[in-house]
């Protein structure tokens, strides 16, 4: 895992999508089954887990 941006993609202006994977990755950082995913697939390499990415437009 790295310290960069990643995404998913969409087909240009499908804001319907966007804002239903938006809510569902927000979701899964609020209830933890994001940590427990991290913890199920990198934790056996000795991944230390961090707090889940910002989530949405992020531009640098």
């Amino acid at each position: 895992m790295s310290n960069e941006n990643y995404g998913i993609g969409l087909k240009k202006g499908d804001t319907e999508l966007k804002e239903k994977i938006n809510k569902a990755l927000e979701k899964m950082v609020q209830d933890k089954s994001w940590d427990k995913a991290v913890e199920t697939h990198f934790g056996p390499a000795g991944y230390q887990n961090e707090p889940a990415p910002k989530i949405g437009d992020i531009v640098k």
